[in-house]
């Protein structure tokens, strides 16, 4: 009974190790598990400042928008008053005949008027330019976003990867734990029965 008892105490001895080195490895599994997390954290931070981008760009564009909108609506306007002086140039002509001094003046307007149409035509290009760049930043950034949101998804499934690794761990350290009480329920039966015989 002694060597049974000896025996005992080796196995007990032997399963408490096992346990240690089991919760070595959930302690790792758990740090991993944190770094892992860390690294989504950081990813959605990158996510945050990706969308706050994309806000501000697209108000941006919104403003360049109703810039041409404006640019737009004076073209017309200046449009329109080229076809009342052109319309006024033609009364002109007809009512002054041979002597049609006043159209030196009417010419002068129509080359300011058109002046005017190649700045505003120029203001919209430069406009539209504009809100290119800016779209192109935009669709730059949501593909970033993107990219950082499906890095995040994989952090994420790993974290839960690491979860289960631990919850496998944990459950390995309860299993063992339920025999190593099994043992020292045994050994304690067996104390029992050698301070019966009066062995000690």
């Amino acid at each position: 009974k002694s060597e049974e008892i000896l025996n005992k105490n080796e196995e007990t001895e032997s399963n408490i190790n096992e346990i240690k080195r089991d919760i070595k490895e959930t302690l790792e599994l758990f740090a991993k598990g944190l770094e892992t997390a860390d690294a989504a954290l950081n990813k959605i931070t990158v996510i945050g400042g990706s969308a706050q981008n994309g806000t501000e760009i697209t108000e941006i564009l919104a403003k360049k928008k109703k810039n041409i909108e404006e640019s737009a609506q004076l073209l017309v306007e200046t449009a329109i008053n080229i076809n009342i002086i052109a319309l006024n140039a033609g009364l002109e002509a007809t009512r002054a005949g041979d002597n049609g001094k006043g159209f030196e003046k009417i010419s002068e307007e129509l080359t300011k008027v058109s002046a005017s149409l190649k700045t505003i035509s120029k203001s919209i290009k430069s406009d539209v330019d504009e809100v290119k760049e800016k779209s192109e930043t935009v669709i730059n950034s949501m593909s970033e976003l993107k990219g950082n949101i499906e890095e995040s998804s994989e952090n994420i499934s790993a974290t839960k990867s690491k979860i289960t690794d631990l919850n496998s761990s944990v459950t390995v350290i309860s299993e063992k734990t339920d025999n190593l009480n099994k043992i020292i329920s045994e050994n304690n039966g067996s104390f029992k029965i050698l301070a019966e015989i009066g062995i000690k």
